[in-house]
């Protein structure tokens, strides 16, 4: 027993700096309010269709009006449900020689390993919500056509802050323009 805990303290003391290898992890989980969305709307799509087909249209109400309504959310559900499963939560784990990536889709997991020249630099993409507010977000891309977003939101500072970090984990010097 005590060989093979000095055998496991001998392993542990070559490991890189970081937990396991870990320089830094990144996390991306505000798709996961779009899938939680989405099953909320569709509770009460057919909540409400469940009580019209139960009891009928309201007496009120001309009773073609109500499917059509009922038709449209149910389309509109159909909408949101397919932006939801696009929509992948992201964790990211840089270690010394590889960069981990984890797409956590609804009901399927994607896991990729990039050396760390595969990537490009994170950068700072600026954009505009709903609202017409401004929203960031923080995005690498890979050689090919794959990008992830390592975080996404209303703060620039913070963005800047995770692109600085991940470039700083992953050994990548940022480009002169990815923090306009």
């Amino acid at each position: 027993m005590l060989g093979a805990m000095r055998m496991l303290r001998a392993h542990l003391d070559h490991l890189p700096p970081g937990e396991g290898g870990v320089i830094a992890e990144f996390r991306n989980r505000i798709p996961s309010f779009l899938w939680g969305f989405a099953v909320a709307w569709y509770a009460l799509v057919a909540a409400f269709t469940w009580i019209v087909w139960r009891q009928g249209p309201p007496q009120d109400a001309a009773p073609s009006v109500i499917y059509g309504a009922l038709a449209l959310f149910w389309f509109a559900g159909i909408v949101i449900a397919s932006m939801a499963l696009a929509a992948p939560c992201i964790r990211v784990v840089v270690r010394p020689w590889r960069v981990e990536v984890q797409s956590r889709y609804p009901f399927r997991t994607v896991q990729e390993s990039f050396r760390p020249a595969d990537l490009s630099p994170a950068e700072v993409v600026d954009s505009v919500d709903s609202d017409g507010d401004p929203y960031f977000c923080v995005t690498v891309r890979a050689k090919g056509d794959r990008a992830f977003t390592l975080e996404e939101g209303h703060h620039r500072p913070a963005c800047e802050s995770t692109a600085r970090r991940f470039n700083r984990a992953a050994g990548l010097a940022p480009r002169p323009d990815s923090f306009r």
